[in-house]
């Protein structure tokens, strides 16, 4: 695999950016202020789903699909874990905060999968990682190591 270029990480995590502030919209007013957790952390679940993805552009059609797919729910598991992790840092007595966590990451999945936005964001999820990989591809050639 090629180094990482700069172009290449400047997207992924502007792609995060866009990502979180999509988060914000759709699940903002189900969440409540502790959705900027989520946002503020999403330029580095941009970069690192990019990373975990970087595979994508030479894969199959089909595998391309099935990887959308699944970095779309990595991606919002690791945004609503950002979520969660916010909201049990509140001082809110008799909370069991791995529980507020978990309950976060389940009812974002629950959102995509069952609120009608799975159909928006898997296309979505899919376009993301072709301009990713087509912006790897554009890299430049590293230079050789000298000795």
């Amino acid at each position: 695999m090629n180094p990482l270029s700069v172009r290449f990480v400047a997207a992924a995590l502007l792609a995060g950016t866009v990502w979180g502030a999509i988060g914000v919209l759709l699940a903002g007013q189900m969440l409540g202020p502790v959705v900027w957790g989520g946002a503020v952390v999403s330029p580095a679940i941009g970069l690192a789903t990019a990373l975990l993805f970087r595979s994508f552009r030479r894969l199959s059609p089909g595998l391309r699909i099935a990887l959308a797919l699944a970095s779309l729910y990595v991606a919002a598991g690791l945004f609503a874990l950002a979520v969660g992790v916010t909201d049990a840092a509140r001082m809110i007595p008799n909370r069991n905060g791995g529980a507020v966590v978990i309950e976060k990451i389940l009812g974002v999945w629950w959102g995509i999968t069952f609120m009608g936005f799975l159909p928006l964001l898997w296309p979505i999820a899919y376009l993301t990682h072709s301009m990713l990989g087509r912006i790897e591809a554009s890299a430049p050639p590293a230079a050789p190591a000298r000795d």
